[in-house]
């Protein structure tokens, strides 16, 4: 996210995002957008199989997560504990000193 990877033109091509969904979340060129209820976006990618989740991501002013369990069900219901520590996690930093 702060150009030491990507070239600027193609991390600007990854973070064009399309809407997913009405919570405001988008995906681009392989980069999910997630905002933050306290400010900001979460940058990054998920993935499951066969019962674990992943999700990872940074945001433009260096926060970074990355949280992984088994517990992910198989059966289409999102695990939305997973999300609220990430969202926990990142905003708790951003409030601190």
């Amino acid at each position: 996210m702060r150009g030491r990877l990507l070239r600027p033109a193609e991390l600007k091509q990854m973070m064009t995002t399309r809407p997913t969904g009405p919570d405001g979340t988008g995906y681009g060129l392989g980069l999910m957008s997630t905002p933050l209820p306290c400010g900001g976006v979460l940058w990054g990618h998920g993935g499951d199989m066969l019962g674990f989740r992943t999700s990872g991501g940074a945001t433009l002013d260096g926060r970074q997560i990355t949280v992984m369990t088994n517990l992910y069900r198989v059966d289409g219901v999102r695990n939305a504990d997973l999300d609220s520590v990430a969202t926990a996690a990142l905003c708790e930093t951003a409030e601190k000193p």
